[in-house]
């Protein structure tokens, strides 16, 4: 073989080489900066998850000490202060309810199934504590002593349904659930 033909030869191996060494790398660089991607949009999703969470358990907790305030009016307050603080409830839990049902909707969107089936039966719970204390407040502010009697024993269940949400929020963000 002329030595001409050897140069040129050696040129497009070494060119051929070139090519496929820069295609090698620009591929492997596409693959890296795609990881990255995804690695930044599913830790913008585990924060967005974990916010939304933290949303609805703020207005649980919100929901839950309105009614733990207004039973404390009716056991501690007269009359007429608790029948002035069964209407901030009205107000404060009317304009509640809507942004509950909103985050219910964000965490059921962006968080593990099992998580929002541990979050919903929390906020079914305050729909219902919600409904009781409404109808129990309107018997007590005609005077009915059954319904007052109602409202302070709604004051318990209240603290109790308050340390069983901690307890099961606590539990899904250490992990415990598997979420």
């Amino acid at each position: 073989m002329d030595a001409a033909l050897a140069g040129l030869l050696g040129t497009a191996i070494g060119a051929v080489a070139g090519i496929a060494g820069s295609l090698l790398s620009s591929r492997h660089q596409m693959r890296l900066e795609r990881e990255r991607i995804d690695a930044a949009r599913h830790d913008e999703l585990t924060r967005a998850a974990r916010q939304s969470l933290l949303d609805l358990v703020q207005l649980v907790a919100t929901g839950t000490q309105a009614i733990a305030w207004v039973t404390w009016a009716v056991e501690c307050r007269p009359v007429e202060e608790s029948l002035v603080e069964a209407r901030r409830y009205e107000d404060s839990m009317r304009e509640l309810l809507p942004r509950l049902v909103s985050a219910q909707v964000a965490v059921a969107s962006l968080s593990a199934p099992a998580t929002y089936e541990r979050l919903d039966p929390l906020v079914r719970t305050l729909v219902h504590l919600d409904a009781r204390v409404g109808t129990a407040l309107v018997g007590h502010e005609q005077g009915d002593a059954t319904s007052t009697a109602e409202l302070l024993a709604l004051r318990d269940e209240t603290t109790a349904f308050e340390q069983h949400t901690v307890a099961v929020v606590r539990a899904i963000l250490s992990g415990v659930s598997g979420d």
